[in-house]
């Protein structure tokens, strides 16, 4: 196991993306797709090496679950839901 990372929620969806964006971001950016509607990101550096600081941001626009999301593979800065 890399980390445990304690949600309220569970992920229909994750999408690892945004390899070496920036050197804060150098592993990429995790953003998970949940049975609230919310979309929550993760620094992937951080997870991995089991910091609990790791999240990134968290929407909550969606009223339902979010069931599919992907990263731009042109636009890495860019990610559909």
């Amino acid at each position: 196991m890399i980390n445990d990372y304690v949600l309220n929620c569970r992920f229909h969806k994750v999408a690892w993306g945004c390899y070496e964006v920036s050197d804060k971001l150098a592993n990429g950016v995790i953003v998970g797709g949940a049975d609230t509607g919310a979309l929550i990101g993760y620094d992937a550096t951080k997870f991995i090496n089991g910091e609990q600081d790791c999240e990134l941001f968290r929407k909550d626009k969606h009223t339902g679950a979010v069931k599919a999301l992907d990263f731009n593979p042109f636009q890495v800065s860019i990610y559909l839901k």
